[in-house]
């Protein structure tokens, strides 16, 4: 075949971990995801996971944070981010091909880990006692979230940069 785009990434044992963005456990499995799915932050560096190496990714800036310490974050999403629009989204998800992310995503996707126990599924929610510390989380608008934790979590910040914080569209779980 001449031209046209190949695409390939390997290794050999993600066959044995899950493609799920917040059930995997597997390290290189992080680096196909990520490749797919971004999250509110990211580490500048993985190789210094400190709180000044935390940048945003998915987030217009820093949260706000609400309490000393803090007990509250209200995140402001970046506007114009969309879902991929590939061929594989737009013959199975078509609702989802190209659609804006929108502060709904991250609520699902933090309420599915912070719901975990509950899920047949819930050992395969890796990093669920991170998402468990959250008492309430809301879209105050489309591009809004106010995250509530049941008290103070130091290392809350980096909850939200970390490998299993990827958001993911309801459409393609449910």
């Amino acid at each position: 075949m001449r031209g046209g785009i190949i695409r390939s990434q390997g290794f050999d044992p993600v066959v044995l971990d899950r493609h799920d963005p917040h059930q995997t456990q597997f390290g290189p499995m992080y680096a196909n995801l990520s490749s797919v799915f971004s999250k509110l932050y990211m580490y500048k560096s993985h190789s210094e996971p400190t709180w000044e190496n935390i940048a945003p990714d998915l987030a217009e800036s820093a949260p706000e944070m609400i309490g000393n310490p803090p007990t509250e974050y209200v995140v402001k999403l970046r506007k114009g981010v969309k879902f991929h629009s590939t061929d594989a989204i737009r013959n199975n998800f078509p609702s989802l091909a190209g659609r804006e992310l929108t502060a709904e995503d991250v609520v699902y996707s933090y309420e599915r880990q912070k719901n975990a126990s509950q899920s047949i599924q819930k050992g395969y929610y890796y990093r669920r006692s991170q998402y468990e510390t959250i008492d309430s989380i809301t879209a105050t608008d489309p591009y809004t979230i106010n995250i509530k934790t049941k008290g103070p979590i130091a290392p809350f910040y980096h909850f939200m940069a970390d490998t299993n914080a990827m958001i993911i569209p309801k459409e393609i779980v449910d």
